[in-house]
Formats: structure tokens, sequence, C-alpha cells
């Protein structure tokens, strides 16, 4: 092998790089931060994305792409004020970044506003017909709107471009169980969890599609299960409340009504 005096290999051995000694331009170097951002977010660390974001924007303060993730993840956050200013301005710099235009109607449902959240998706999906999130998102202002029939024609469409996407599956189900297709539903919460077995609200979902079809003790483990991955899930305790009272309305004789409580003095 062939190597320079000192001893160090030649870049044609195909040694890697020392990146302590590269100097990266700012676009490279925003580059890098935003996929460590992506990596953290995906870890859900959004805070400590968020900080390498913000100096990704120092560097490249014209990358829309890079303001559209800091306003997703404090989306995500819940920081909605914070989401709005860096959506707005990802916008104002690339009009047609359907990414952002599907994270601000996102967030502005969240904001209590589906009529804007409806156009912003609607934006989102004209420059991006298949694009599964929105198609999800919107089908949940849909729902906020009483619109079933286009909030199941959005959620099949994602079904079908994401066959692999337990959240889509399991959104379907939803909609279908509140459709009063309860044996559809169910298939598609099979689905879900067949996909992402630690998936926990589609076990809470497909335990109350179980109880509305009277099979009340699945129910009941399926949102056990919820709990045991969620003890804080209100939602699914409410659940398996109900389904515990239809159990002992089943198992109480005919004809006697709830026992009588002490009478007063």
């Amino acid at each position: 092998m062939f190597r320079q005096s000192g001893g160090a290999a030649s870049p044609s051995c195909g040694a890697p790089p020392d990146w302590r000694n590269m100097v990266l331009s700012p676009q490279s170097a925003a580059r890098v931060l935003r996929s460590r951002a992506v990596a953290l977010a995906a870890r859900g660390d959004y805070a400590d994305a968020l900080a390498h974001l913000r100096q990704a924007a120092e560097l490249a303060p014209d990358d829309a792409g890079i303001l559209a993730l800091m306003g997703e993840y404090h989306r995500t956050r819940q920081a909605y004020p914070a989401a709005l200013r860096d959506l707005s301005e990802a916008l104002s710099l690339d009009p047609e970044h359907s990414f952002a235009w599907a994270s601000l109607g996102a967030t502005r449902l969240a904001l209590g506003d589906p009529a804007a959240a409806l156009a912003d998706l609607d934006r989102a999906l004209e420059l991006k017909p298949d694009y599964p999130w929105a198609l999800i998102r919107r089908a949940r202002v849909r729902r906020e709107l009483g619109d079933p029939a286009r909030q199941l024609a959005d959620l099949e469409r994602a079904v079908l471009l994401q066959p692999d996407s337990p959240w889509a599956h399991c959104e379907r189900g939803d909609a279908l169980h509140a459709a009063g297709r309860g044996a559809e539903a169910l298939a598609h919460f099979d689905r879900a969890l067949a996909l992402d077995p630690e998936y926990t609200s589609a076990y809470a979902s497909r335990g109350v599609a179980l109880s509305r079809l009277g099979r009340h003790a699945e129910a009941l483990a399926d949102l056990d299960r919820a709990l045991e991955r969620d003890p804080s899930y209100a939602w699914a305790r409410a659940q398996r409340d109900e389904v515990l009272r239809r159990l002992g309305e089943r198992a109480r004789p005919p004809g006697h009504g709830p026992e009588p409580g002490p009478t007063p003095p």
C-alpha cells in the first residue's frame, strides 16, 4: 500500500476524510445540522432538534425547508404561535412548499379554525396530490366540519398510497367506526396493530369497536393493553369503565335494576 511520508495513507487508498480539518460551506453545514435535527426529532427530542435547526437557519436564512421543519416541530410541541411564525416565513420564501402548507393547516386546526385549515391543506394537496400526511390531516378537518363522506374518501386514498402505514389504517378505522361500519373498522385496526404491535391508540380504538360489536371480553383485553402502555390515557380508561359497566349489566339477572342507595334520614 502506498503511503505518504510520515505514514499517512494516500487518499487513493480509500481512507475516510478527517472531518476535523475540513471547512464546510454555510449551505453544507446547514444541511448537516438539518439532517441531525431530523434524526433527533425521530427519537422524540424536538427541543434539541429545534436548537440544531436554529443554527441551520442562521447559516441559510433563505432556506424555506429549514423554516418549515422548525414550524412543524413547534406544532408537534404545541407551541402554536411559533409554528405559525416559522411556517408563514417559510411560505413567504417558497409559496409552493407543500410541507409548509400541510403543517400550517394542521396548526390552524389545532387552534380551532377548521375553515382556514381546510384551505391550507387543499393548497398542499393541489401542489402534491399524492401526499398521505396531508390527506389524513384534511380528513381530520372534514370530521370537524361534519363531512364524513369526504373524510372517508381522503382516508381511503391515504391507505391506498401508504398501505403499510399504521396511522393511516387506524385513522380510517376510527372513521369507519363513527360511520357505523364496525366490521370494516375492525379490519383496519387489526392491520394497524399487525404493522405496529405497540400502537397504543389502536388498541384503545379496537377495544371500543369490539365492545360495540358485543365482544366485551376482547374489548376489555385491548383497553387493558392500551392502559398498560400508557396509564395516563384518560380516554381509554373511560372506555374501559364503560365496557365494565356493560359487562356488569349482562351479568345482572333480568328484572333487577341497580341497587338502591342508602335511605336519607
